[in-house]
């Protein structure tokens, strides 16, 4: 499936890797031509954001009802004018394939923290292993016996000294490394909290450029 092919107002993901670092963006088609995607403007501090600066990597994901995901890999997003209004056009030289649904977007953490899991329970040392909208997760020394049982863990963001208290649903357990085992928490409710945090990290690990007005290219329809 190409680009190009997409109906409008379909929903698009949008991922930017640079240096193991990845950005990511949530936006819609707004209308196709000249073989792209064109959609509104993606701006940082109110500034249209320049992703022809560095060395980055972008992918694009397109959730298309009654399927699996489509993904296009390698893509390049230019900041362009067409019929006297300004878009961010995306294109691909590779075609798009399926992929298995994927969950909210996660980052990494690796801080420490304690988590009492069940009620008349001592604390747990653990270490935060990651975190979405959706959940976290932890590793541990201690063997856990039964799932569903409700989690309340503390933790400190020592980079920018944000305090996280979250209570979560344990739903998911595998053996880790160095006799420690990974447990997989999930929210009652997307955690609006959780989402704007990793949005604001994402935006620390990347700082793009805005763009120049002189270098958005304008486009005129094909005869």
């Amino acid at each position: 499936m190409k680009l190009v092919d997409l109906a409008e107002n379909t929903k698009l993901q949008i991922e930017v890797s640079f240096k193991g670092s990845k950005l990511f963006y949530e936006t819609q088609v707004k209308l196709t031509a000249h073989e792209g995607v064109f959609i509104a403007p993606i701006r940082q501090d109110d500034k249209m954001i320049d992703f022809n600066a560095g060395n980055l990597m972008i992918n694009v994901t397109a959730d298309i009802d009654g399927t699996q995901p489509i993904l296009w890999r390698e893509c390049t997003i230019k900041a362009v004018k067409y019929k006297k209004e300004v878009f961010h056009m995306i294109t691909s030289k590779r075609g798009g394939l399926q992929v298995n649904r994927r969950g909210r977007f996660r980052i990494d953490m690796g801080y420490t923290g304690t988590a009492r899991v069940g009620f008349n329970k001592g604390t747990l040392n653990v270490v935060v292993h990651d975190i979405s909208g959706s959940g976290f997760s932890f590793t541990t020394e201690k063997n856990l016996e039964d799932l569903n049982e409700e989690v309340h863990i503390v933790f400190i963001d020592t980079d920018n000294d944000t305090r996280f208290n979250l209570i979560g649903k344990l739903v998911r357990k595998q053996e880790w490394n160095n006799n420690r085992f990974l447990y997989g928490c999930k929210f009652q409710n997307i955690n609006k909290m959780v989402e704007y945090y990793i949005a604001k990290k994402q935006r620390e690990i990347i700082s793009l450029n805005s763009i120049n007005k002189k270098n958005i290219i304008e486009l005129r329809d094909e005869k």
